[in-house]
């Protein structure tokens, strides 16, 4: 995943679902600085949304208005925050001008030590759909939501449902590994981007196990745990290599409805990383940013 992934420069995100927001664009760099990011070493602005795949990007900037009001709303991308260093920064967060903060991947994870971008990657390499990692625990998660709120600003989650760590190296949890049939197990996938049943059906990336999508059991897991954060106050969510999972529409054959079940988890926000344009049964990428992908979103995942 190390090499596939370059600290989110490469992100494309297109809404999976919308339920109280209309629309999503990335901030032009110009917006960008009217709402500069309180401290300047951590954060970087996203570049215009044209450039969003190619910008280096430590803070993940994205703007919405929704559909009633027309008012912005703006996330932080809090990379690599730790949720008490996020609760530290809100005065200045809410006064800049933001009304949402993203955080990493809460799940547990591989490895171990202090949080730093050069182990950004072991946040998309779950071991297990609990909450809690080297960010804070479960507790500390609460506070950080309640905080947050108490300041205006909601908090969306990052999640990685495609695939979890390789079992080989880091033990996954009891939860996933009872369930049977789990994995796809069906190989790597190695420059087989045209080909839509292997980009989501084959295991990506580095060998990461590849979820088995289709099984209900694991369904059911991904929803438990994203109802889990609703719970403890999230607002939102942000899914990591949306683009290799199946959607209802696929061939028959590998087919799934795993995102009509996930989404309705209660949250009021999610969107999907999408990765380069090829093998996606959505709009062409440069369409992605049209008014019409809000409909496209509630057509297939409401």
């Amino acid at each position: 995943m190390r090499n596939n992934k370059s600290l989110l420069s490469l992100i494309l995100c297109v809404a999976l679902l919308l339920t109280s927001i209309a629309s999503l664009t990335a901030v032009p760099a110009g917006a960008a600085q009217t709402a500069a990011a309180p401290t300047a070493a951590d954060v970087k602005t996203a570049s215009t949304a044209a450039d969003v795949d190619t910008a280096d990007t430590s803070a993940d900037i994205t703007k919405s208005s929704t559909g009633s009001s027309g008012s912005e709303q703006v996330i932080l991308h809090c990379w690599n925050w730790p949720f008490s260093k996020i609760i530290s920064e809100l005065d200045n967060i809410a006064a800049a001008g933001y009304t949402a903060v993203q955080t990493c991947p809460i799940t547990g994870i591989v490895g171990k030590g202090e949080t730093a971008v050069s182990e950004w990657y072991q946040f998309y390499q779950p071991t297990s759909y609990k909450i809690g990692n080297k960010l804070g625990t479960e507790d500390e998660f609460k506070n950080l939501c309640s905080a947050a709120e108490n300041k205006g600003v909601h908090v969306i989650v990052d999640v990685a449902l495609n695939h979890v760590a390789n079992n080989s190296y880091f033990p996954v949890d009891s939860e996933i590994s009872s369930i049977s049939n789990v994995y796809h197990n069906l190989g790597s996938l190695n420059n087989e981007w045209g080909n839509r049943w292997a980009c989501t059906q084959k295991n990506y990336p580095d060998s990461c196990n590849d979820l088995n999508t289709q099984n209900t059991q694991v369904q059911q897991l991904a929803l438990n745990f994203l109802k889990k954060c609703v719970a403890d106050g999230a607002y939102g969510f942000r899914f990591d290599a949306a683009k290799h999972i199946e959607l209802p529409e696929d061939d028959s054959s590998y087919a799934s409805n795993f995102w009509p079940t996930v989404v309705q988890n209660g949250s009021q926000f999610q969107y999907g990383e999408v990765i380069g344009g090829t093998n996606v049964p959505y709009k062409k990428v440069q369409q992605l940013y049209a008014p019409q992908r809000a409909e496209y979103a509630r057509k297939y995942l409401q």
